[in-house]
């Protein structure tokens, strides 16, 4: 299994990866190299087995705090569009269909509507 390096340049704008390969390669990547790296990866990985698995990861997860986000009716389907911006990947776009756009509605909004839960001791 290949273990690339990774190596973000001081001034944060390109990220070097170094493939162990002999000779060894190097990428040297600016923010749109890596988004479209990103959108190559998710496509690859899309058709990949095992799938990604449907049920929701337990325990701790890396989660982005109060992403931005736009709804809209998408035009050709009629179907919700969801818009959401993750700080590692972009925008994600999301077509949901009626019967779900309302079940996560009421979820939201019964989440939205309880007081918060108390803080947890991590001792």
């Amino acid at each position: 299994m290949i273990k690339p390096e990774w190596e973000l340049s001081e001034d944060g704008k390109t990220l070097r990866v170094t493939l162990p390969t002999q000779p060894p390669i190097a990428l040297e990547l600016d923010a749109g190299g890596v988004d479209q790296f990103l959108v190559r990866l998710g496509t690859f990985r899309n058709v990949m087995m095992p799938e990604i698995p449907n049920g929701v990861p337990t325990g701790i997860v890396k989660s982005v705090p109060d992403p931005h986000w736009h709804v809209e009716q998408d035009a050709f389907t009629g179907r919700a569009g969801l818009h959401i911006r993750d700080t590692r990947y972009g925008w994600l776009h999301y077509l949901i269909p009626a019967p779900e756009a309302r079940h996560l509605s009421a979820l939201l909004a019964g989440i939205a509507n309880r007081s918060p839960l108390p803080p947890t001791s991590m001792n």
